[in-house]
């Protein structure tokens, strides 16, 4: 079955963009946020594994794709050539990725982002696992970080300063999170902690993924033993 990562990965980026600070895009700081996300994402899928626990497998599976397509994105410029290709299976991808993790090694990325496709393919294939909804569940929970303005003013019907400054009441009121700011870019309501500078923070009509419901309905193959 042909697999449409190509899709999730130009998804992925838009969200990636949004949720990114003005001006921080490229910068050292942010990809080395981004490599410090995508090494934590493969300790805990590695980890996973170990345990076998089938939906914290699938969770960091498309946790990892999320970061990896942005490190790939990030790094896009500097990477040339063709991933090698080989038949991967998931215990395969997380032990042979450790090391292009681990040193950084940009000239890997494109076969980084190639063995984690194949690996997921491997999974739906091989442990009738569907990744792809899971995939699609993932992005739907990020998307829900981030109310279009037709949400906030349905949520809050006021005009969009005062609404900005009622839904960022309701995630202090909510979470440990305080000095809470809401901006509006590209459409999309953006909230972040400490001021505005601190990290994106989910308001009242963000929905976790719910991968465990996803599994329960398909006959899937426990992971961890392939």
């Amino acid at each position: 079955m042909k697999n449409n990562f190509e899709y999730y990965y130009n998804r992925v980026i838009d969200w990636a963009k949004l949720s990114c600070p003005d001006g921080l895009w490229g910068s050292e700081e942010h990809i080395e946020t981004c490599w410090k996300m995508v090494e934590e994402e493969h300790k805990e899928l590695t980890q996973a594994l170990r345990e076998r626990n089938t939906v914290a497998l699938v969770d960091g599976l498309c946790d990892c794709f999320v970061v990896t397509a942005q490190i790939v994105e990030l790094h896009k410029k500097e990477v040339s050539g063709k991933p090698q290709q080989q038949f991967v299976t998931l215990p395969m991808y997380c032990t042979a990725s450790k090391s292009i993790i681990r040193d950084r090694n940009v000239s890997f990325l494109k076969t980084l982002y190639s063995w984690l496709c194949q690996a997921m393919d491997y999974v739906r294939d091989y442990n009738q696992v569907p990744i792809e909804a899971c995939l699609l569940e993932v992005l739907r929970s990020n998307d829900s970080k981030f109310p279009t303005i037709e949400q906030l003013k349905e949520m809050y019907e006021d005009d969009e300063e005062k609404a900005l400054q009622a839904a960022s009441n309701w995630i202090e009121s909510n979470s440990e999170y305080k000095e809470v700011i809401g901006k509006i870019k590209n459409g999309k309501c953006v909230f972040r902690c400490n001021g505005g500078t601190g990290k994106v923070v989910k308001p009242w009509c963000y929905l976790p993924p719910n991968l465990k419901s996803i599994l329960e309905s398909n006959n899937h193959v426990q992971l961890g033993n392939s």
